[in-house]
């Protein structure tokens, strides 16, 4: 019954991962590639801890792997943004898409050589370096939309 619910999930996430890649034009392709890393990832990060005799668990699996889940929502919720305000956002969200590449090969490559050097690695926090870009990106969208409404108005008075 598990198994039936699991395989239910997963053929509702896909598919409305294809609809919402096809809708905002962001290809399916940087979407599995991205997909495939976060599972090589989750799977080398394992056999990391696991080589250095670190105790595997699973609230941090967990955390993780919901953190990921939302991070890859960004490029498809900056897609839905702008369609509604009218902006092609095409060259950030490729950025977003980017950086998620980067840093999960990053954790790949740290995670790979943990494996075979036994010592433990400090990761870059590209995400939140994302996240911060983000932020001011769209703080300053949000400014110059107001001051194009606002310049509007002063013109038809």
């Amino acid at each position: 019954m598990i198994d039936k619910k699991i395989k239910i999930g997963w053929y509702v996430v896909g598919s409305f991962t294809g609809v919402l890649c096809s809708y905002t034009g962001i290809k399916q392709e940087i979407i599995f590639i991205i997909a495939i890393l976060v599972f090589v990832d989750f799977i080398t990060g394992v056999a990391s801890s696991i080589s250095r005799k670190q105790q595997v668990a699973s609230a941090r699996m967990v955390r993780g792997i919901v953190a990921k889940s939302f991070a890859i929502m960004i490029p498809f919720i900056l897609a839905l943004m702008g369609k509604v305000i009218q902006v092609d956002l095409s060259s950030i969200i490729f950025a977003a898409l980017s950086i998620f590449a980067v840093s999960e090969s990053y954790s790949i490559i740290g995670n790979i050589y943990e494996i075979h050097e036994g010592e433990e690695v400090t990761e870059q926090d590209s995400i939140t370096i994302l996240f911060k870009y983000l932020l001011k990106f769209l703080n300053d969208k949000l400014e110059s939309l107001y001051q194009d409404k606002h310049n509007d108005k002063e013109k038809d008075s």
